[in-house]
This record gives C-alpha cells, sequence and structure tokens, in this order.
C-alpha cells in the first residue's frame, strides 16, 4: 500500500493500493499502516491491527477516528477479495474511475456486511458524522475461497455473484446476529502473544464460515420478500435515530411513526436490513461506544454509563459483560499503560 501526496490540511489523503493476495496485506506493519493512513497524528494503540490466518487468508481490525481522517481518496489497481463486517460509524464512497464502478455509490454503516472486489476502482471515500468507525474485514484469495465454496456460482444471491465474479465492485447484506456478535469479540479480545493470535484466527474461521454460509443460502439471502429501496431508507433511518437518541432511545412506537413505518414493518424490516432486533442493535452500539470510551477516551465506568444512557450501573454492568465477556472495570484496568 503506497501513499500519495497529503491532501486538504491532514483532512484527506490519496490512497494508491495494487496487491493481488491477501498475504501483501498480512505482512504489513499495522503501526507503518496506521501512520499511512493519519501522517503525524497519534491515533490510538488499535488503529489498525492485521492477523494472518493462512496463506491467502488474513483478517484487520480498522479503527477511524472522523477528527484525524474525514475524507479520503482511493486508487485500487488489484486486491483480493474482502468481506467488512461495520460495528459503529458510517462511510459514504462515490466511484469515479474505471468503467465496472463509474457512478456507483456504496454507504458502509453499523450492521453492514459489505462485499467487495475493488481491483480496477478509483473514487473517494468520507466519514459521516463524528463516530468513530470501526471495523473488522477478512481478506481472501478468490482461489481459496472456491475451495471452500460447494455450490455452483450461479446459485449465490444475484449481487454477491457479480462481486465474485468481478462484475460489480461492492454491495452490502445486513450481518447476522451471529456475525455481528463474532465482530465484537475480535474488538473486545484482551489476550496477547501467541493466545491472542490463536483466538484471531479462530474469528476469522468463524467469520469466513459465517459468510460462506450467508453467501450460498437459496434462494436468496432471506425468504422474505425484498425491501423496497425506500423502504430500506426508512428502516436505515430509524437506526440513525436510534443511534442519535441512545442516551434516551424512543419507544418503537414512535420510532415507527418518526421512520414512517408501522411497527410490523418495522420490526420485521429491521431484521431484513441488520439481521438483529431493534433492541439488540441499539445495546450492541451502546455498549461499543462504551467500550470505545473507557479504552480509548480514558472514561471511567460510570461516565461510560451515563453516556449510552444507563442509569443502573449494575444494568450496565452486566449487559457490557454479557456483550464482551469481561466487565468495564477489566477492560478499564487492562488498558490503563496503554
Amino acid at each position: 500500500m503506497q501513499q500519495a501526496e497529503k491532501r486538504d490540511a491532514g483532512t484527506s489523503n490519496t490512497f494508491r493500493i495494487n496487491y493481488n493476495s491477501a498475504d501483501d496485506l498480512a505482512c504489513k506493519d499495522p503501526v507503518e499502516l496506521s501512520k499511512s493512513l493519519v501522517p503525524g497524528q497519534k491515533t490510538g494503540p488499535e488503529m489498525f491491527s492485521i492477523t494472518p490466518v493462512r496463506q491467502g487468508f488474513c483478517m484487520y481490525a480498522a479503527r477511524i477516528d472522523p477528527k484525524h481522517l474525514a475524507e479520503y481518496e482511493f486508487e485500487i489497481e488489484h486486491a483480493p477479495l474482502q468481506f467488512g463486517y461495520c460495528l459503529s460509524g458510517s462511510t459514504h464512497t462515490v466511484y469515479t474511475g474505471k468503467k465496472k464502478s463509474t457512478g456507483a455509490q456504496f454507504t458502509n454503516q453499523a450492521g453492514t456486511n459489505s462485499i467487495c472486489r475493488m481491483s480496477g476502482t478509483s473514487g473517494v471515500s468520507r466519514l459521516l458524522g463524528q463516530e468513530t468507525f470501526n471495523s473488522i474485514a477478512i481478506q481472501i484469495d478468490a482461489a481459496l475461497l472456491a475451495r471452500y465454496l460447494d455450490v455452483d456460482l450461479k446459485n449465490i444471491f444475484e449481487p454477491c455473484r457479480r462481486i465474485l465474479q468481478g462484475e460489480s465492485p461492492i454491495c452490502g447484506l445486513p450481518m447476522t446476529g451471529a456475525m455481528l456478535n463474532t465482530a465484537h469479540q475480535v474488538f473486545a479480545c484482551d489476550l496477547s502473544g501467541s493466545s491472542r493470535q490463536l483466538f484471531m484466527e479462530a474469528k476469522a474461521v468463524e467469520l469466513l464460515s459465517l459468510q460462506i454460509d450467508l453467501l450460498t443460502r437459496t434462494p436468496g439471502v432471506s425468504p422474505d420478500r425484498p425491501l423496497m429501496p425506500e423502504e430500506e431508507e426508512s428502516i436505515r433511518n430509524a437506526a440513525r435515530i436510534l443511534i442519535r437518541d441512545m442516551q434516551a432511545p424512543p419507544t418503537i412506537s414512535i420510532l415507527a411513526r418518526k421512520a414512517g413505518l408501522n411497527e410490523f414493518k418495522l420490526k420485521k424490516g429491521f431484521k431484513q436490513v441488520f439481521g438483529t432486533t431493534i433492541l439488540q442493535y441499539l445495546q450492541h452500539h451502546r455498549m461499543a461506544c462504551a467500550r470505545d470510551m473507557i479504552i480509548n477516551q480514558g472514561a471511567n465506568v460510570s461516565q461510560a454509563a451515563d453516556f449510552v444512557g444507563y442509569i443502573n450501573i449494575g444494568h450496565f454492568i452486566a449487559c457490557y459483560k454479557r456483550q464482551f465477556g469481561t466487565t468495564p472495570g477489566n477492560h478499564k484496568c487492562g488498558h490503563r499503560d496503554s
């Protein structure tokens, strides 16, 4: 990965990427990658982490603060397949070059499973809002993925098939609840050394297995009637309202009214778009924000609980432990010297 001339006083960079195999990313130094994203900025110990899994297969976790990198341009000659799992924040990408992608647009936000084959693309990506963009991605060479896929490509959900065949650069699916849990576990891992490596390898394989299961379901990703574009936008708007008002979230009936849907359509559609219930989505987001405050912003447990809208500290700690497998106090102590 090579960084081109820095632009726009630190808020916009151009990245030129040219690598054929996931192994090319796996051998990169995470610290150097962080520096290439935001030259001269201290971006935190978890800005970028990379886990090699096996030849042609790796996983990385990225945390991007909009205050440090609000916008970047990219030019990609060659890159392996990528499956992404967005946990918080959102980005909007406009493809400005290359025949197969010119004019395409994609919004990646919390709860989205993105499927990318970005070779031969260019464009600009902007972070939306002030929330930190946290995501997990696995990169895998097409030949290795083909060994795991035990179905004909024609049986794969059509938008995904177009990506795998190189006819389109990117599409998004709702993350399943299992994907969401696994991706959160990657960010929550407090292990080190060989134990951490083994844990990360296991989670990368788990994500790949969940991804293949989602790709190969027939006759499509969901047996439900596909949502109309305006219906999906209403569901995503409801999610934005939940995130914006997480300290005092609206009831489902009020949320449905704000989104312009009835309660049944909102609940069913939310499951289709995000692969989880409204309440689970809100709780996952609250806990992710709380963890970010504790580990990266120096907040104590009470401050984090208050910020995400919990009055009862005991209830907050119980929810936090259920999601991350440890208490917020343990996370605070474990990262005190980071």
